[in-house]
Parts: C-alpha cells; structure tokens; sequence
C-alpha cells in the first residue's frame, strides 16, 4: 500500500493513492486507512505529530497493526473531526487515555483485541 505513496510528478496528488480518500470539493483528506494484514502491517510506536496537518480526517483506521510496546496516543484527540477511530488489534498496551473522551464528532471506537 505504501508503495503507492510517492511524491513523484505522476504521482504527486495524495488522493489517488491506496487507503486514503478526500472530499470531493475540498480536496481534504477525510480517511485513512493503514489497516495491516498477516504479511504487511506497520510496527513500531506512532508518530500522531504527523498526522496534525490531517485536521479534517473523519475516519482513522490503525487496526492489524504491530505497535506492541506503544501506548495509544493521548494526542490522538487533537484529531477532532473523527467519527470513526479503528484500532482493532493493533497491539497497543497500557490505559485507555481520557483524553479521547473530547472527541465530540466520535460514532464509532474500536479497541478490541489490544492490552
């Protein structure tokens, strides 16, 4: 999936690549997804700072990951246009932070399967 991230002249627009839609009209980023499968998953802490300029992502989905050792974010809930928050076995340990809780626009949170 990644490989269709480049930032090359044929493929400089970020809305054509895999796993992230944008609005039509804004040509905002409103979803991405960088769901993991049993042969390609992302590993590793995450890095939420780079997802800031994302400020109209609606959907994040983070699940079949391997973030083993990494804490779910507290600065996740700086994304305050999310509905839907996936991080479905992704391996996150430790306490679920308050902070999500300020997620206003939230209809849907997955943390199952994580410890």
């Amino acid at each position: 999936m990644l490989s269709t991230w480049r930032d090359d002249e044929k493929n400089r627009d970020c809305c054509k690549w895999k796993g992230i839609q944008c609005d039509h009209q804004t040509g905002h980023v409103t979803i991405l997804r960088l769901r993991g499968s049993d042969t390609q998953y992302l590993s590793g802490s995450v890095n939420i700072t780079s997802l800031f300029p994302l400020q109209n992502i609606q959907h994040l989905d983070l699940s079949n990951n391997y973030f083993i050792g990494s804490h779910i974010p507290e600065l996740m809930s700086s994304l305050t246009n999310l509905r839907y928050l996936n991080l479905f076995c992704s391996f996150f340990g430790g306490s679920i932070p308050t902070q999500l809780g300020s997620l206003t626009h939230l209809l849907s949170l997955d943390l199952s399967h994580n410890y």
